[in-house]
């Protein structure tokens, strides 16, 4: 049996749980009105929102002699696959803020259904991707699509920036 286990998404869980204390505190407030109470929804939108991405992104992912076994970070979401049905595994590449350009693996199924595993959230991933490559098809490598599309990003930033600018200067006069 070989266990890969996520790290500690502190970041994403404090973002969650803050959000979650503060649309208690405003949907308990005396003051609730309707534009607070949209507001407390909204924090309560976004802490489920976070709640539900950590647990699909930070998963245990772990192989024993015939089955692959995936269970999400507060185990909602549980994948049980026999390695029969697994065809092997592919690297496609990806943008990430933290690590840049880098590759991501994914595991695909005989019905062609893909497993992402990310990198961020492994601090193991060479050794997921060592154990995959030892035990699996190497079914090829995806390159990232509209690669040049970071030539133009400062372009979009900076006439993002300027039309904020126009909308804050046209509410000062």
């Amino acid at each position: 049996m070989t266990e890969f286990k996520p790290k500690k998404p502190f970041l994403y869980l404090s973002f969650a749980i803050g959000a979650l204390i503060g649309a208690f505190f405003m949907f308990t407030s005396p003051y609730l009105n309707i534009k607070m109470s949209l507001l407390a929804g909204f924090f309560l939108m976004a802490s489920i929102a976070f709640l539900y991405l950590v647990d699909m992104v930070y998963a245990t992912i772990e192989f024993t002699k015939n089955e692959l076994k995936i269970s999400g970070y507060f185990s909602f979401r549980k994948t049980l696959l026999n390695l029969s049905e697994i065809k092997g595994y592919k690297l496609c590449e990806q943008i990430n803020q933290t690590d840049g350009l880098h590759d991501e693996i994914r595991i695909v199924t005989s019905l062609e259904k893909e497993i992402k595993i990310f990198k961020a959230a492994y601090s193991d991933y060479l050794q997921v991707q060592e154990y995959l490559r030892t035990n699996f098809e190497y079914l090829g490598y995806e390159p990232l699509k509209y690669k040049n599309i970071g030539k133009w990003m400062p372009l979009v930033y900076a006439i993002s920036g300027l039309l904020a600018l126009l909308v804050a200067l046209k509410k000062i006069f």
